[in-house]
């Protein structure tokens, strides 16, 4: 029985004192370092651009050249491709004309 008071005398103390001290770190602190890896992890696997593999954008001189393709399937008349026929020869490409 001495021995059980002497433990508790012994850890008493401690457990007081713990109670006042402050975590060195917040959950919300953890959580906000966690989310901002992560993004960055993220930013980095997909590179400068996220495009699947092979699947590389066309320049300028491609979507001009494609114009006759895209006069066959939307029609000649479509908007989208009497704006792209405008922007390429204002740009200075060939329309395939």
């Amino acid at each position: 029985m001495k021995i059980l008071a002497l433990v508790l005398l012994a850890v008493a103390p401690g457990v007081a004192l713990a109670q006042d001290v402050q975590p060195v770190f917040s959950l919300p602190d953890l959580a906000q370092g966690q989310v901002i890896s992560s993004t960055a992890k993220g930013y980095a696997g997909r590179g400068s651009a996220a495009r699947p593999h092979g699947h590389e954008a066309m320049s300028d001189a491609q979507y001009c050249a494609s114009i006759p393709k895209y006069r066959r399937t939307l029609g000649a008349h479509s908007e989208k491709v009497r704006r792209l026929t405008a922007l390429c020869k204002q740009a200075g490409y060939s329309t395939g004309d």
